[in-house]
């Protein structure tokens, strides 16, 4: 198990931690200890982004790690089924990235690109909280882009096929692909099953398509889709001091 964080790549196998971190002694050591980024490729190898803009690729056989200078901020990384490797950063954009040569093509300049997905029938989906939501319009090489109202920083399709965003004050906003159209989950104060706030920091969809977001400070909401109206379709959880099984 990997685990990223601002001051280094930590390797759990069950039994303990092994830290990764830059030494300066070290030249196949991490660049840059600010993670914020990882992603696996279909060969195997294990990439990390960092603050610094250091595209790293971690060498299993020699415990090691192989640098590409990229930009500011790799947000995010993903290698999608046609075998093209992509790369999300704060600037210049989203680039495309050559792993033989080591060389970058900027496909979308602009800022701040979080998120990168590949949908079921195989279309590349990028979310940027400054840009929109862009759909890859491969024949073309270009993105289409749709701008939702709230900024969107995370992007993720259910096993439904429904494509749904974590936004910077719009809750938990869903894009329909055949009207082109976005809507949103807001937080209503007076009830208590709406969306705990409006600012959701990550998404992921665990067991049996329930959706699981992510907030900065305020805690975990678990989203229920079956849950049939007056139901609780968000289930609220946070740190309770008297509950020491409550979140930390």
């Amino acid at each position: 198990m990997w685990i990223v964080t601002q001051d280094g790549l930590n390797r759990y196998d069950g039994y303990g931690f092994a830290v990764y971190r830059h030494d300066p002694d070290d030249p196949y050591s991490l660049r840059d200890d600010f993670i914020e980024s990882i992603s696996e490729d279909r060969s195997g190898d294990l990439w990390i982004g960092t603050q610094d803009g250091w595209l790293e690729r971690y060498d299993r056989e020699n415990d090691g790690f192989t640098h590409y200078q990229i930009s500011s901020h790799v947000y995010a990384i993903h290698e999608d089924r046609a075998g093209m490797f992509w790369v999300g950063t704060k600037d210049p954009g989203l680039l495309r990235f050559d792993r033989d040569s080591g060389e970058t093509e900027i496909v979308w300049s602009g800022l701040d690109f979080t998120s990168i997905i590949e949908d079921q029938a195989g279309g590349l989906w990028v979310a940027s909280p400054e840009e929109g939501v862009g759909r890859y319009d491969r024949p073309n090489d270009r993105f289409t882009v749709f701008e939702p109202e709230y900024p969107a920083h995370a992007i993720l399709e259910d096993r439904a096929g429904a494509l749904w965003l974590a936004t910077w004050g719009g809750g938990l906003g869903r894009f329909d692909r055949e009207t082109e159209q976005f809507s949103y989950l807001l937080h209503d104060p007076n009830d208590r099953n709406s969306i705990n706030n409006d600012y959701v920091s990550s998404i992921y969809e665990g067991v049996a398509g329930v959706l699981w977001l992510g907030f900065n400070g305020s805690g975990l909401d678990r989203f229920d889709r079956e849950i049939v109206s007056g139901g609780r379709r968000f289930a609220h959880y946070q740190h309770d001091p008297s509950d020491p099984h409550s979140l930390s």
